[in-house]
């Protein structure tokens, strides 16, 4: 719904590489979080750490991971 929108990349910068809640950054930055859930986010986080990205593989699961953690657990 936001897809590449102004707010969307505000969103992706206020998570990129933390573990905040997004409902906290959504209020934050003013976003509405219940029509934010209804489209596809720009961004995931790590299934393994929790860090917020947008530059995750998929593990052996299919669950989204981080360079990090497939270097340190493996996939």
């Amino acid at each position: 719904m936001y897809g590449e929108s102004r707010l969307s990349k505000k969103l992706v910068r206020a998570l990129e590489g933390t573990r905040h809640k997004l409902r906290d950054v959504c209020e934050d930055l003013g976003i509405d979080y219940e029509e934010l859930m209804e489209g596809d986010l720009p961004i995931d986080n790590c299934s393994h750490c929790g860090i917020w990205s947008t530059r995750l593989i998929p593990d052996l699961d299919n669950n989204p991971i981080c360079k990090t953690c497939v270097e340190h657990v493996g996939m």
